[in-house]
């Protein structure tokens, strides 16, 4: 998010623990634990056999295939890792996020293995369970079909709102606001087993003296007067979400992204009757 300000740089000190945490990165190799296997890995096991699978403003994401000592594939983020404070902060937001609550303690957030950076590149290299696609590539083809069956949209959707309602509560017992839930951010596997990633603007509910200055996340599915740290919203992105995967598209996609802010003030929300009358209910009380 082009402009996002962290926190005022002329006016704070980078917080003590964020300075702490980052200094403490391991470089260019670690190690981490796999199906109760302690692996070592390092920066060049990253580069090979590494297929681009997405990118974004953070950067780009990879799928990586580890040999040895056990053979696993996974999911590398690679983020420029620059030495500003907007984006150490944004860095300690995200690793500390993912080493306290994906480490495999609930089936609806991706894994977390581990992270270092590759002085090489100066990038830092976050090593995750991969899955196969997100939600918004997955719907892209669902919609392609000549004829999408209302039964198994209606069940699609249905698993998404329970798969990543039950990741968001999890992260609420955390007190943890996920800030950004969109479809490119609800990944899915060839099981059907859909999870919620990206963490890097999320929020503490507990700790305000840490936190952006504005609200942050991603316009398009901020709720008509966006609070800066609140379940709520990632409650109303969610139902934005589940509309846009029904439809084929966002409710404001053939707006001006200047003019959505107003659109939302005025909207009444919709559910398809593509779906089931149940689905439709659950949506409009999100």
């Amino acid at each position: 998010m082009p402009g996002l300000q962290l926190f005022n740089i002329e006016q704070r000190q980078e917080p003590v623990r964020v300075t702490e945490y980052i200094s403490k990165i391991p470089e260019n190799s670690t190690v981490f634990t796999y199906d109760q296997t302690i692996i070592p890995i390092d920066v060049s096991q990253l580069h090979k056999c590494a297929n681009k699978i997405g990118s974004g403003s953070f950067g780009k994401v990879y799928s990586v295939n580890i040999k040895n000592p056990c053979e696993m594939r996974m999911a590398v983020k690679r983020i420029p890792f620059r030495p500003d404070k907007n984006s150490r902060l944004s860095t300690y937001f995200e690793l500390s996020t993912m080493e306290m609550i994906g480490t495999g303690n609930t089936p609806y957030i991706v894994d977390y293995y581990c992270s270092m950076i590759d002085l090489n590149t100066s990038e830092l290299c976050i090593c995750l369970e991969l899955m196969d696609t997100s939600v918004a590539k997955f719907y892209e083809a669902m919609h392609s079909l000549i004829k999408l069956p209302s039964k198994k949209l209606d069940r699609f959707v249905q698993c998404c709102a329970h798969n990543v309602t039950r990741g968001l509560y999890y992260l609420e017992s955390k007190n943890i606001v996920h800030r950004n839930v969109k479809p490119t951010n609800i990944l899915i596997n060839k099981d059907g087993e859909i999870k919620l990633c990206d963490f890097s603007i999320c929020g503490t509910l507990t700790d305000t003296q840490l936190d952006f200055d504005a609200v942050v996340g991603t316009a398009m599915y901020l709720p008509p007067k966006p609070e800066k740290c609140a379940i709520q919203g990632d409650m109303w992105a969610l139902g934005i979400s589940l509309i846009e995967i029904i439809n084929g598209k966002h409710p404001f996609a053939d707006y001006e992204s200047y003019g959505i802010a107003f659109k939302i003030l005025e909207w009444e929300p919709t559910v398809p009757a593509t779906v089931s009358s149940d689905t439709q209910a659950l949506i409009l009380q999100l």
